[in-house]
């Protein structure tokens, strides 16, 4: 079954209660609804043949971009604080306060389906998985040429 967003996925598969729920297959992300939401979604760390597809997140500055260092500056802030290392001691909700203060830009993608790009940060709670996961790692130019045909095969035969 093809659903045309991964949160009416997460919904579908993460309802309390259910006898055969579906097994979803979606973004990791969607684990960080399991609070507010109330789900009971889990991630399979054992799948064979690989249990995660790793694809690349970019920022670019453009160019003849009339400020290049205001977009040097929002990157930085993507990446967090020059403060936030492996021993910083990282709390839920991570958009407030001094987790916030150290994450900065990377505080709305701090959940167990991301992975920053940054190898001296503490990865979230439920993220620990993400290293005992075998993974595929997508190339960026095939995403970037073979993406719209997808997205059109989604848009296409997706039913709910």
């Amino acid at each position: 079954m093809i659903f045309k967003s991964g949160s009416k996925l997460a919904r579908a598969s993460g309802r309390k209660g259910q006898k055969n729920p579906l097994i979803a297959f979606a973004n990791m992300t969607y684990i960080a609804r399991n609070d507010s939401k109330g789900y009971v979604n889990k991630i399979l760390a054992k799948v064979d043949p690989v249990g995660k597809l790793v694809y690349p997140t970019f920022t670019a500055i453009a160019r003849q971009a009339p400020h290049p260092n205001a977009a040097k500056l929002f990157t930085a802030y993507l990446l967090g604080s020059l403060e936030l290392n492996k021993d910083s001691k990282l709390t839920k909700p991570y958009d407030k306060g001094a987790s916030m203060d150290l994450l900065q830009g990377l505080a709305p993608y701090f959940d167990p389906g991301t992975v920053s790009p940054r190898s001296d940060v503490p990865l979230p709670a439920g993220g620990e998985i993400w290293a005992e996961m075998e993974g595929w790692n997508v190339d960026a130019t095939y995403m970037w040429k073979q993406g719209p045909k997808v997205r059109d095969f989604w848009t296409l035969h997706s039913s709910r």
